[in-house]
Protein backbone atom coordinates (compact mmCIF):
# COMPACT_ATOMS: atom_id res chain seq x y z
CA UNK A 1 0.00 0.00 0.00
CA UNK A 2 2.78 2.25 0.87
CA UNK A 3 4.48 1.71 -2.62
CA UNK A 4 1.33 2.10 -4.53
CA UNK A 5 0.70 5.13 -2.50
CA UNK A 6 4.37 6.70 -3.40
CA UNK A 7 3.87 5.56 -6.91
CA UNK A 8 0.36 7.20 -7.59
CA UNK A 9 1.58 10.15 -6.37
CA UNK A 10 4.76 10.52 -8.18
CA UNK A 11 2.39 9.67 -11.08
CA UNK A 12 0.34 12.49 -10.69
CA UNK A 13 3.21 15.20 -10.89
CA UNK A 14 3.83 16.17 -7.49
CA UNK A 15 7.45 17.32 -6.81
CA UNK A 16 7.21 15.92 -3.35
CA UNK A 17 5.50 14.08 -0.71
CA UNK A 18 4.50 13.67 2.85
CA UNK A 19 3.91 10.57 4.71
CA UNK A 20 2.38 9.22 8.00
CA UNK A 21 4.95 8.32 10.32
CA UNK A 22 3.49 5.23 11.31
CA UNK A 23 3.60 3.76 7.55
CA UNK A 24 7.62 5.14 7.59
CA UNK A 25 7.96 2.82 11.20
CA UNK A 26 6.10 0.05 9.28
CA UNK A 27 8.34 0.00 6.25
CA UNK A 28 11.30 -0.08 8.46
CA UNK A 29 9.92 -2.93 10.63
CA UNK A 30 9.09 -4.88 8.25
CA UNK A 31 12.75 -4.78 6.97
CA UNK A 32 12.50 -2.26 3.89
CA UNK A 33 13.48 0.77 3.68
CA UNK A 34 12.18 3.99 2.23
CA UNK A 35 14.98 5.47 -0.06
CA UNK A 36 14.73 3.22 -2.58
CA UNK A 37 11.25 3.85 -3.28
CA UNK A 38 11.29 7.11 -3.44
CA UNK A 39 14.77 6.89 -5.59
CA UNK A 40 12.53 4.08 -7.69
CA UNK A 41 9.56 6.52 -8.38
CA UNK A 42 11.92 9.87 -8.31
CA UNK A 43 10.02 11.57 -5.59
CA UNK A 44 11.55 12.93 -2.22
CA UNK A 45 10.10 12.95 1.00
CA UNK A 46 9.71 16.34 2.25
CA UNK A 47 7.65 14.98 5.45
CA UNK A 48 6.85 12.55 7.38
CA UNK A 49 2.82 13.44 9.74
CA UNK A 50 3.46 12.08 13.52
CA UNK A 51 0.53 12.09 15.88
CA UNK A 52 1.69 13.03 19.43
CA UNK A 53 -0.52 12.78 22.58
CA UNK A 54 -0.38 16.30 24.20
CA UNK A 55 -3.26 15.94 26.33
CA UNK A 56 -2.98 12.17 27.56
CA UNK A 57 -0.96 10.58 30.46
CA UNK A 58 3.03 10.95 30.82
CA UNK A 59 3.63 7.14 29.23
CA UNK A 60 1.17 8.03 26.53
CA UNK A 61 3.35 11.13 25.82
CA UNK A 62 6.97 9.09 26.20
CA UNK A 63 5.67 6.52 23.98
CA UNK A 64 4.63 8.89 21.41
CA UNK A 65 7.75 10.89 22.06
CA UNK A 66 9.60 8.02 21.07
CA UNK A 67 7.54 7.44 17.77
CA UNK A 68 8.25 10.67 17.21
CA UNK A 69 11.72 10.48 17.56
CA UNK A 70 12.11 7.02 15.45
CA UNK A 71 9.93 8.72 12.98
CA UNK A 72 12.29 11.61 12.68
CA UNK A 73 15.33 9.82 12.24
CA UNK A 74 13.58 7.96 9.02
CA UNK A 75 12.25 11.61 7.92
CA UNK A 76 16.22 12.69 8.82
CA UNK A 77 17.55 9.78 6.75
CA UNK A 78 15.53 9.69 3.34
CA UNK A 79 16.25 12.96 2.77
CA UNK A 80 12.98 14.89 4.59
CA UNK A 81 13.04 18.18 6.10
CA UNK A 82 10.16 18.66 8.91
CA UNK A 83 7.85 16.59 11.47
CA UNK A 84 4.07 17.65 11.01
CA UNK A 85 3.05 17.47 14.62
CA UNK A 86 -0.45 16.16 14.71
CA UNK A 87 -2.05 16.46 18.36
CA UNK A 88 -4.24 13.49 19.71
CA UNK A 89 -8.03 13.54 19.00
CA UNK A 90 -10.20 14.61 22.09
CA UNK A 91 -13.99 14.15 23.20
CA UNK A 92 -14.35 17.80 21.79
CA UNK A 93 -18.05 17.83 23.56
CA UNK A 94 -16.59 17.53 27.19
CA UNK A 95 -13.03 19.29 25.95
CA UNK A 96 -11.51 21.58 28.61
CA UNK A 97 -8.61 23.56 26.82
CA UNK A 98 -7.79 25.81 29.08
CA UNK A 99 -7.37 22.92 31.63
CA UNK A 100 -4.91 20.95 29.31
CA UNK A 101 -3.18 24.41 27.70
CA UNK A 102 -0.13 24.11 29.56
CA UNK A 103 0.73 20.64 28.94
CA UNK A 104 -0.22 21.00 25.56
CA UNK A 105 2.24 23.81 25.42
CA UNK A 106 5.38 22.25 26.98
CA UNK A 107 5.15 18.86 25.53
CA UNK A 108 5.32 20.90 21.96
CA UNK A 109 8.15 22.55 23.08
CA UNK A 110 9.41 19.31 24.33
CA UNK A 111 8.88 17.35 20.48
CA UNK A 112 10.10 20.47 18.95
CA UNK A 113 13.16 20.24 20.57
CA UNK A 114 13.73 16.12 20.11
CA UNK A 115 13.17 16.67 16.69
CA UNK A 116 15.75 20.00 16.06
CA UNK A 117 18.07 17.89 17.60
CA UNK A 118 18.04 15.71 14.59
CA UNK A 119 18.09 18.35 12.31
CA UNK A 120 14.50 18.70 11.18
CA UNK A 121 12.07 21.10 12.03
CA UNK A 122 9.08 20.40 13.79
CA UNK A 123 5.70 22.23 13.19
CA UNK A 124 2.41 22.02 15.01
CA UNK A 125 -0.79 20.61 12.54
CA UNK A 126 -3.90 21.61 14.16
CA UNK A 127 -7.16 19.71 13.51
CA UNK A 128 -10.86 19.30 14.26
CA UNK A 129 -11.57 16.66 17.05
CA UNK A 130 -8.18 17.05 18.20
CA UNK A 131 -6.65 19.22 21.44
CA UNK A 132 -6.30 21.65 19.70
CA UNK A 133 -9.20 22.80 16.45
CA UNK A 134 -10.76 26.03 16.98
CA UNK A 135 -9.06 29.55 16.16
CA UNK A 136 -8.42 30.46 19.60
CA UNK A 137 -6.34 27.20 20.55
CA UNK A 138 -4.59 27.51 17.92
CA UNK A 139 -4.15 30.99 18.41
CA UNK A 140 -3.25 30.43 22.34
CA UNK A 141 -0.73 27.57 21.10
CA UNK A 142 1.10 29.32 18.50
CA UNK A 143 1.64 32.60 20.95
CA UNK A 144 2.94 29.94 23.77
CA UNK A 145 5.44 27.65 22.53
CA UNK A 146 9.13 27.99 21.70
CA UNK A 147 8.61 28.93 18.10
CA UNK A 148 12.76 28.01 17.97
CA UNK A 149 11.32 24.76 18.00
CA UNK A 150 8.05 24.94 17.41
CA UNK A 151 6.82 25.92 13.98
CA UNK A 152 3.00 26.10 12.36
CA UNK A 153 2.39 23.68 9.20
CA UNK A 154 -1.72 24.92 9.61
CA UNK A 155 -4.34 22.97 7.55
CA UNK A 156 -6.56 25.46 5.81
CA UNK A 157 -9.57 23.21 5.24
CA UNK A 158 -9.35 22.43 9.32
CA UNK A 159 -8.88 26.02 10.29
CA UNK A 160 -11.85 27.06 8.38
CA UNK A 161 -14.13 23.81 9.85
CA UNK A 162 -12.58 25.12 12.89
CA UNK A 163 -14.30 28.33 12.93
CA UNK A 164 -11.33 30.24 11.95
CA UNK A 165 -10.43 32.56 9.03
CA UNK A 166 -7.53 30.98 7.50
CA UNK A 167 -6.22 33.76 5.93
CA UNK A 168 -5.98 35.60 9.01
CA UNK A 169 -4.23 32.89 10.73
CA UNK A 170 -1.81 32.32 7.97
CA UNK A 171 -1.17 36.51 8.09
CA UNK A 172 -0.91 36.51 11.76
CA UNK A 173 1.86 33.39 11.89
CA UNK A 174 3.00 33.55 8.42
CA UNK A 175 6.93 34.07 10.14
CA UNK A 176 6.48 30.65 11.89
CA UNK A 177 4.47 29.19 8.81
CA UNK A 178 6.73 26.46 7.44
CA UNK A 179 4.19 23.68 5.46
CA UNK A 180 0.60 23.58 4.64
CA UNK A 181 -1.96 21.85 3.73
CA UNK A 182 -4.31 22.81 1.42
CA UNK A 183 -7.43 21.67 1.48
CA UNK A 184 -11.06 23.26 0.61
CA UNK A 185 -14.01 22.98 3.35
CA UNK A 186 -17.72 22.97 2.01
CA UNK A 187 -19.24 22.85 4.90
CA UNK A 188 -19.87 19.38 5.64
Amino acid sequence: EIERGIREIASLGYYALELFGTNMQALEENGETLIPLLRKYDIPLISGYCNVSLTGSTPEFQTSLDRLVEAGKIIGKAGGKMAVLGPNAVPRERYDFKAYKSQIVNRLNECGKAIADLGLTAALHQHTATCVETREETVAVMEAVDTRYVKFAPDIGQLQKGGADPVQILKDFLPVVQHCHLKDYSGG
